[in-house]
């Protein structure tokens, strides 16, 4: 079992890694997986499925905008979540080795 020392130090070095990567955020959208799916581009991600009808999108602003958008148009109220990445998607991928190394 790791220490409180060597947990701490893996929690920093995360956070630190996550702040050097391009801001993203996550979307809030009651969808169910499968019709939610259906409306990702390469620059998203489905994040979470919360809910058989909730799921969360996340990705680069301007393609979170755009999905936004066609939702509105679509007369489905999503919701931007609070943050500063786009966690559980694409835009972390790269921190998987280097924090596979650390641990």
């Amino acid at each position: 079992m790791p220490s409180p020392e060597d947990a701490l130090t893996l929690i920093a070095h995360r956070s630190r890694m996550i702040s050097a990567l391009p801001h993203g955020v996550m979307l809030a959208v009651p969808l169910a997986e499968a019709k939610v799916r259906e409306l990702l581009d390469k620059d998203l991600s489905l994040a979470i499925v919360s809910t058989p009808t909730m799921c969360v999108v996340g990705g680069p602003e301007d393609a979170v905008a755009r999905l936004e958008q066609r939702l509105k148009q679509d007369d489905v109220v999503s919701r931007r979540l609070p943050g500063t990445h786009a966690f559980h998607t694409h835009m972390l991928e790269s921190l998987h080795e280097p924090l596979v190394e650390l641990v």
